[in-house]
């Protein structure tokens, strides 16, 4: 479905909106500090930040 030059570009969104914390990557970080609260978050709430503020910055 995808053309050939789109997908390259959409398949990184696909890791990057992980199940796990996809509400967080996509509401920010107002709600996400709500949302990480209520999700399944890893070990340490603290690493999931860290990890979307990274991801973000690339």
């Amino acid at each position: 479905m995808f053309h050939g030059c789109d997908r390259p570009v959409l398949m990184p969104f696909w890791f990057f909106f992980d199940p796990r914390n996809r509400s967080i990557e996509i509401y920010g970080n107002d709600a996400g500090t709500n949302v990480r609260a209520r999700s399944r978050a890893p070990s340490h709430p603290t690493g999931s930040i860290t990890r979307r503020s990274n991801k973000l910055s690339k």
